[in-house]
């Protein structure tokens, strides 16, 4: 936001490993979140090869799936109310779309491969067809 405060799409804080708000400096060129929630970034201005890490996500994980419950809000929480300890072993993923584990890169590769063995089939069974026509005429002369 123009606070500086990270926000997801829908205007929740993002919240760094310690719990807190993530605010980032106004400004930044070339932000990045790596695979393990840093998120850094180069100030306005700065020369190219200058690039500040600035806060880390809080990313979570937990096993215990009868102690979480969606809430109407559609954000999962602990039914206990506690909070999740920071996992390493969660990993960001840049690229993905929201609540998916689409690639789309990857599914875009795979529906053009698709099609394109669709198109070969469709060939083969015209090939087989006009082969049959063929025979039929070629029987039909004797």
């Amino acid at each position: 936001g123009a606070d500086g405060v990270l926000r997801t799409q829908s205007g929740l804080d993002v919240l760094d490993e310690n719990g807190s708000q993530i605010i980032l400096p106004p400004l930044l060129e070339a932000v990045h979140i790596s695979d393990d929630g840093v998120i850094s970034g180069r100030p306005q201005g700065a020369d190219s090869n200058v690039i500040e890490n600035y806060q880390r996500i809080k990313l979570v994980k937990s096993d215990d799936y009868k102690n979480i419950e969606k809430g109407y809000d559609g954000l999962f929480r602990q039914r206990d109310g506690t909070s999740l300890a920071q996992d390493e072993s969660v990993k960001v993923r840049s690229g993905m779309l929201e609540a998916s584990n689409v690639n789309p890169v990857e599914e875009l590769t795979s529906l053009i491969r698709i099609q394109r063995q669709y198109d070969t089939t469709v060939k083969l069974i015209d090939e087989a067809n006009q082969m049959d026509q063929a025979q039929d005429r070629l029987l039909s002369y004797q």
